[in-house]
């Protein structure tokens, strides 16, 4: 079995982590054309980077028919 990678996206804050009731932030996910991954840290410019030690953030990978279908429930 062979992966591609389409798309990638982060997002530099947090939107609903964490917000203990509080209102949504209003931090863009943006796509991006590469990712660098920092060991032990995340991912530079990703809002888990350097969250706190031993993190265990994972990324979410996924089909590209569940993407699609995602864009057109929420456009």
């Amino acid at each position: 079995m062979q992966a591609v990678i389409e798309q990638l996206y982060l997002s530099p804050g947090h939107n609903f982590f964490g917000h203990h009731g509080k209102a949504p932030g209003t931090n863009a996910t943006r796509e991006v054309a590469e990712l660098q991954c920092l060991a032990g840290r995340g991912i530079a410019g990703d809002r888990f980077l350097d969250y706190k030690p031993d993190y265990a953030g994972q990324i979410t990978f996924f089909e590209r028919e569940v993407f699609d279908a995602l864009r057109e429930a929420l456009d």
